[in-house]
């Protein structure tokens, strides 16, 4: 898969109470059913942009990117507390910029458009819930894996 270039992050959300509190049937089920591990895979965020700009295959980039960034890595971290290595590049690429794509359809919408940046060039791209899901899938199960924190632990 061609590199994939993702913005500086705002803080992260709260995709735990927008899955908890959606009211839409299909991301309360993604919580409690096994996530889709080839759906995620096989999600390429530029399928469809508004000019050809190759592929980025999400899981496998920002597994990547998990396994090379920090000491220990932040995917040496994710196992640690008992995440599966999709489960940590899943978080860790809904926190570093995919949250454009991912809370929209967390949200509710059956479709989502997002600008990003391939190979520094802005492009429009838009997915399909029926895309996004599997990944909204993989964070839910992700998330509620966590430990939990404790009142003096800071979040950021």
């Amino acid at each position: 898969p061609s590199p994939c270039s993702n913005p500086s992050s705002p803080p992260v959300s709260k995709l735990v109470a927008m899955a908890a509190d959606s009211s839409s049937p299909e991301v309360a089920e993604a919580a409690t059913e096994e996530p889709s591990i080839r759906g995620f895979e096989q999600l390429d965020k530029w399928k469809r942009c508004e000019r050809d700009v190759g592929s980025c295959f999400v899981f496998q980039h920002n597994k990547t990117r998990a396994e090379n960034q920090g000491f220990p890595s932040v995917m040496d971290v994710g196992k640690n507390v008992g995440l599966t290595e999709h489960e940590v590049a899943a978080l860790f690429g809904w926190t570093t910029g995919d949250f454009r794509l991912i809370n929209p359809i967390a949200r509710g919408q059956d479709e989502v458009e997002f600008e990003d940046y391939p190979e520094g060039k802005l492009a429009k791209c838009r997915l399909s819930r029926a895309e996004v899901l599997p990944y909204i899938e993989v964070i839910s199960s992700a998330l509620m894996k966590l430990p939990p924190v404790s009142p003096q632990q800071r979040l950021y």
